[in-house]
């Protein structure tokens, strides 16, 4: 099921035997979408290049959808170009000033430069426009991890109780728990990676996760296995 026509990441239902399987009805499913939803497949598959090529194109097509530019600034984002994605987010939010889909993009870009009070303020107004918005709490809680942990994690807890099965609220909740350095915690970070493979059967992040959970708790033939699993991904 593709829920890129209402501005929402793909999203995969149903027994689904392996990767490949994935890739070839997403594919299959798309052949006949626009660019844009196909590039977010490309871009999901590790195709980048492919993905940009994609949306360039829908843009110069639709030059006034700030959706498109959106999913562009994403791609962007998971390389680590920055620069580019802010250039794409900022157009966005011109053509459509509080844009919930742009403010999020852009509060990430803030919070990898270190601009923490900005990337607060980009989450606070999108949850203005859009009050269930999950992934506006987890990039606010990745802010305020700079400075509290206890704040971070109080503020994932607010994204479970929007969307309860966000994969990046559990693995920021799990990752959050690790660093406290408290072996208490253990447990809570282990539950919460396994929901979030429940969710997300190729979250190479919940392996990692598991990894050094397992590290922690002094099981290391267990650790390698699970970082092998996620090289393999």
């Amino acid at each position: 099921a593709v829920q890129a026509r209402r501005g929402s990441s793909f999203r995969f239902f149903g027994n689904v035997a392996g990767e490949a399987e994935l890739n070839e009805a997403a594919m299959s499913a798309l052949a006949e979408a626009g660019l844009d939803d196909r590039a977010e497949v490309l871009a999901m598959q590790g195709k980048t290049d492919e993905a940009l090529a994609d949306l360039g194109q829908a843009i110069k097509l639709e030059p006034k959808q700030p959706g498109i530019l959106v999913k562009r600034a994403r791609v962007f984002l998971a390389r680590g170009e920055l620069v580019d994605a802010d250039r794409d987010v900022s157009q966005s939010l011109q053509l459509r000033p509080r844009f919930a889909d742009a403010l999020v993009v852009r509060a990430e870009v803030r919070v990898r430069t270190r601009k923490t009070d900005a990337a607060v303020a980009d989450c606070k107004e999108a949850l203005a426009v859009h009050k269930r918005l999950a992934t506006a709490h987890v990039i606010w809680a990745r802010a305020l991890a700079h400075d509290s942990l206890d704040k971070a994690m109080r503020r994932c807890l607010r994204a479970l109780e929007v969307d309860k099965k966000s994969v990046d609220a559990h693995l920021l909740l799990a990752e959050l728990s690790l660093a406290t350095g408290r072996d208490e915690l253990l447990d809570d970070a282990e539950r919460h990676v396994s929901i979030a493979r429940e969710q997300d059967q190729f979250a190479a992040r919940a392996l990692v996760h598991l990894a050094a959970i397992q590290v922690r708790r002094g099981r290391h033939k267990q650790a390698i296995h699970a970082a092998k699993k996620a090289l393999q991904l």
